[in-house]
């Protein structure tokens, strides 16, 4: 039973799919080329399985314009990118073919965003290292990676230099309690031996 045609678009790069009780939809061709022996001509009419196999293609084919439209306003984890596809009801394979075409073209990559992520914190506010983790475990980002990629791009020089400017945005709000200094650093992700260090620093100058 002929459920839908379809027509070549040229100008789209693909087909339209005109069923004969809902609205067209587009298919590009980059999706078909994954099916070689798929032989598709414009005004060719399709069966229900016909019909329903565009269809999917069609699905992702809209996961993956979401996912630029995502990508292009700023980096995302995968993590991130899959709950916000989810969110707008895309199925879980969908979502998993989507994933392997932006890695595939580098659209998506979670060690870009990691280090794209870490630089924006840093320059927002001076955090440590166990905070920075924290944040990245909650994008989805395991915690040996993020700790690799956060030991290549802060080096000591520059782990002091963060450490100094959180000491001197808050050392006047805790002039007279050092030990709710120390605390505040230590919530902030900075270990002992580092603030210990900047104190005794700024304690000889």
């Amino acid at each position: 039973m002929v459920v839908a045609t379809i027509e070549r678009r040229a100008s789209l790069d693909g087909f339209t799919v005109t069923p004969e009780e809902s609205s067209p939809f587009f298919v590009p061709n980059y999706l078909l080329e994954n099916y070689p022996n798929l032989e598709l001509y414009s005004g060719d009419e399709i069966n229900q399985d016909g019909y329903d196999f565009l269809y999917s293609l069609h699905r992702i084919y809209l996961c993956q314009k979401k996912s630029i439209d995502l990508l292009s306003r700023r980096e995302h984890s995968s993590f991130e990118l899959t709950n916000k596809l989810k969110q707008r009801k895309f199925s879980q394979s969908e979502i998993d073919q989507t994933l392997t075409y932006l890695k595939k073209k580098n659209f998506l990559n979670d060690t870009r965003f990691t280090e794209f992520f870490i630089l924006s914190r840093l320059r927002k506010k001076p955090e440590g290292m166990a905070m920075i983790v924290q944040r990245l475990l909650q994008k989805g980002i395991s915690y040996s990676i993020s700790q690799e990629i956060y030991s290549n791009i802060v080096d000591d020089e520059m782990q002091k230099d963060i450490i100094q400017k959180a000491y001197e945005k808050t050392r006047l709000k805790y002039s007279d309690n050092q030990e709710k200094l120390i605390n505040y650093l230590l919530r902030i992700g900075f270990t002992y031996s580092d603030i210990k260090r900047v104190i005794d620093d700024n304690s000889d100058n």
